[in-house]
C-alpha cells in the first residue's frame, strides 16, 4: 500500500480537502469519489493549464449519465465545468503519485456549480438531498394560514365534513 497525497474536490460538501489514499487502489479511489446520487466506475485525467506537468484533475468518466442533483466544480485552466467530485494527483506510467499542488491555491481557485434550468449557479451551500415523500395540502377546514406563511393542521381520526353529507 502507496499513501500518496491527494486533493479532493466535492461539489456536495463544497469543501476542497487534503487527504492520503492508497495510490495502488483504484477501488478505493472510486469510492473516494463517489457519491450517494452517483456511483464512480471510471476515472480519466483532465488536464489544467495552472497545474505543474504530470498534475490532473481525475474526475467520473461517465459524469455525461448523471442524474439529479447535478453539483459541478470549475478548476481554472479547465475547459468546462465537471459534474460530481474531483481528485487532483500526479499521474504516471507506474500509477498514481502524490499532488505537489498547493492546497490554499486549490481553495480559492475552485467554484462549485449547481444546475439551474439550462445554465450554472455559483454555490457554497452544501448540497441536501431531496426528500424522498412529499405530501401535497390542499386548504380545507383543517388547515388554518398563520401570519409567518406557514399552514396549521388541525389533526384528527374523524373524517372532514364536506357540503355532500
Amino acid at each position: 500500500m502507496r499513501h500518496i497525497r491527494a486533493i479532493l474536490i466535492d461539489p456536495f460538501a463544497c469543501t476542497v480537502t487534503e487527504l492520503y489514499v492508497d495510490g495502488d487502489n483504484l477501488a478505493v479511489i472510486h469510492d473516494l469519489m463517489s457519491h450517494e446520487t452517483q456511483r464512480v466506475m471510471e476515472i480519466e485525467a483532465v488536464k489544467s493549464t495552472t497545474l505543474p506537468p504530470g498534475e490532473f484533475v481525475y474526475v467520473d468518466k461517465n459524469r455525461d449519465t448523471i442524474k439529479k442533483p447535478e453539483r459541478f466544480f470549475m478548476y481554472p485552466g479547465c475547459l468546462q465545468p465537471y459534474a460530481g467530485k474531483g481528485l487532483v494527483m500526479t499521474g504516471s506510467k507506474i500509477g498514481f503519485l502524490a499532488s505537489i499542488v498547493d492546497l490554499v491555491y486549490v481553495e480559492t481557485a475552485t467554484f462549485f456549480l449547481e444546475k439551474v434550468n439550462e445554465g450554472y449557479v455559483a454555490t457554497v451551500d452544501p448540497w441536501k438531498p431531496e426528500s424522498t415523500s412529499s405530501v401535497t395540502i390542499y386548504p380545507s377546514s383543517r388547515t388554518e394560514m398563520l401570519d409567518n406563511n406557514t399552514m396549521k393542521i388541525n389533526i384528527s381520526d374523524e373524517p372532514e365534513k364536506t357540503n355532500d353529507g
